[in-house]
């Protein structure tokens, strides 16, 4: 009887470990291929798409691992072939800088910008950062 419980608990934890792993593989953040160029009157943006993880306040949310659908956009002043610094990007009063350079040529978009993060005196990769598909889009901000 003794040994069968083991083996339960056993089997029971290990099926966890390995449903948990595979919940993470499956529900992992990514960042979708295609980035889109966007306008609100004059301006336009470009619009990059993903899936995030929700924050884990406890064990359980741990193990359900759940994700989102996030966005942002980014002010681009001029959109055409070429280098965009990121120090010409235009950023909220309150937000960090950018640092490094977004490529686009033709139909591809290369992120790879950096946070000027002034608190702590460190440049943290920007979560966006990828390659993408650059995609015209009608879509109007609002």
């Amino acid at each position: 009887m003794r040994i069968t419980t083991r083996v339960v608990c056993v089997t029971i934890i290990g099926l966890l470990i390995t449903a948990f792993f595979v919940n993470s593989y499956v529900n992992s953040p990514c960042n979708y291929p295609d980035a889109y160029i966007v306008k609100n009157g004059n301006h336009e943006f470009i619009k990059l798409k993903g899936r995030r993880k929700l924050i884990v306040h406890d064990l359980f949310s741990l193990l359900i691992n759940k994700t989102y659908e996030d966005s942002t956009l980014l002010p681009i002043l001029v959109i055409e072939d070429g280098i965009i610094r990121g120090n010409v990007i235009p950023v909220e009063k309150g937000d960090y800088k950018f640092d490094g350079t977004i490529l686009i040529k033709g139909k591809s978009l290369i992120v790879h910008l950096y946070l000027i993060n002034t608190d702590d005196n460190t440049l943290p990769a920007y979560d966006w950062n990828g390659k993408y598909n650059l995609i015209k889009s009608n879509d109007i901000i609002k």
